[in-house]
């Protein structure tokens, strides 16, 4: 009989993610994800109007959103502008996905990095082996790719 713990890893869960993918419409346009995702995070987080000295210290100006227009619904209700004057519903440009985000992810020399662990039995070699040799052989190589 064989005993094993399940396997781990370090990376704790955090907050819900929206993943935007663009649609064969939006990629027509021209537009690329990394545009689409800067222009709603600038709507959501602001921008930066204006600085200027306050006494000692700097004041910022920054617009953005009202949190009333915030809602459910903002993804729907969002026109990006696709040339000057012109603009589309965000819905008809991109699809949205909701997935379980990380919390933290570590990085090494820029690449991410997480720790996987497991225990497999002493009381059967045999298998032992042959799972170090699918992870050498098939799955290590298979994530290197991916």
């Amino acid at each position: 009989m064989i005993f094993w713990r399940p396997l781990e890893d370090d990376l704790p869960y955090g907050r819900d993610e929206v993943v935007l993918r663009l649609t064969p419409q939006g990629a027509a346009l021209g537009l690329s994800e990394d545009e689409i995702g800067a222009e709603l995070f600038a709507r959501l987080r602001g921008i930066t109007a204006a600085e200027f000295p306050a006494g000692t210290r700097t004041t910022e100006v920054t617009v953005r959103l009202p949190e009333a227009e915030q809602t459910a619904d903002f993804l729907a209700a969002t026109l990006i502008r696709v040339a000057p004057g012109q603009f589309v519903p965000l819905g008809e440009i991109v699809t949205a996905e909701t997935l379980r985000a990380f919390s933290t992810i570590t990085r090494e020399n820029g690449r991410r990095l997480v720790t996987v662990t497991g225990d497999l039995s002493e009381d059967n070699p045999a298998r032992a082996a042959e799972i170090g040799t699918l992870l050498q052989e098939d799955l290590l190589p298979d994530l290197a790719i991916r």
